[in-house]
């Protein structure tokens, strides 16, 4: 039960990043955009996201396989404990928990789960329910996965170690910790330099709906939902135009909105960045 309370607790901190990084409107914070999301949508606002995430936090403790632990779902999959394989095994699972979560967080209005043929009609595009590895399909999504899964445990977890061996003396004199730390911070900032636009573009991609051959404003689900509904209870604009790779989304980010945007929320990616 105390997996389930956490991931509760998490809920609506995970929506106002996700909201954050995903906005295309110029200069929101992030308490702006959580004030923004009360004011128009309630206390429910925050909450939006909460049955996929439980749903997620189930089927990993119930799955024959040990799959990584996820309370807070974010655009990093998790690699703590875990070998490169098996890390990139639990990121086929996580690529469609990132976007079940995020879509539903993004959404218009809130959506029922005990009505899931709505549901998933609202979050999917046609041709995402109709072959659902089109979501593997979704321009530079599972390629970003798989960078920062490689990166983390190719690169920081070895600095880490390195650093800090597992079997290091105990006796490690005062200048010796304070060195080690020192580096580990250095370590940290670098990573968190590195997998922030990362994130940000990881939570875009998972948003953008892969509408296969058929063109888009022809979708009965997907982008129309949203656009039906009133202006008054959207809390972000998102990117209209599809982003078409995952350098595509960074380049435009930059041209259009500038580059800061690439660091929105990095003080979470700086504390994930330091406990890998």
């Amino acid at each position: 039960m105390a997996h389930f309370g956490v991931a509760l607790f998490l809920v609506p901190f995970t929506g106002v990043l996700v909201r954050y990084r995903a906005s295309a409107d110029h200069a929101p914070s992030f308490w702006r955009t959580a004030k923004t999301e009360y004011q128009k949508q309630g206390t429910s606002g925050l909450c939006y996201g909460i049955a996929p995430t439980l749903l997620s936090v189930a089927l990993a403790r119930l799955w024959p396989y040990r799959l990584p632990p996820k309370f807070y779902i974010s655009p990093s999959p998790s690699t703590i404990g875990y070998s490169l394989v098996s890390a990139l095994f639990g990121t086929l699972y996580y690529v469609f928990v990132l976007v079940l979560v995020y879509r539903s967080i993004a959404a218009t209005r809130r959506l029922d789960l005990f009505k899931p043929k709505e549901y998933l009609h609202r979050l999917l595009s046609d041709h995402e329910r109709e072959n659902p590895w089109a979501i593997y399909q979704i321009p530079g999504l599972l390629p970003a996965l798989v960078i920062n899964v490689f990166i983390n445990i190719k690169l920081i977890r070895p600095l880490h170690y390195l650093i800090f061996p597992v079997d290091h003396p105990e006796d490690m004199s005062v200048a010796e910790t304070c060195l080690g730390l020192a580096c580990i911070l250095l370590v940290t900032a670098l990573g968190t330099a590195v997998f922030t636009p990362l994130e940000v573009i990881t939570t875009r991609l998972a948003l953008q709906r892969n509408h296969g051959p058929r063109p888009a404003p022809l979708e009965e689900g997907g982008h129309k939902v949203s656009e039906s509904s009133p202006s008054g209870d959207v809390v972000i604009r998102l990117h209209d135009k599809p982003y078409l790779n995952l350098l595509d989304c960074a380049k435009t980010i930059i041209q259009e909105e500038g580059w800061p945007v690439l660091y929105r929320g990095w003080f979470i990616t700086f504390q994930g960045v330091l406990y890998a």
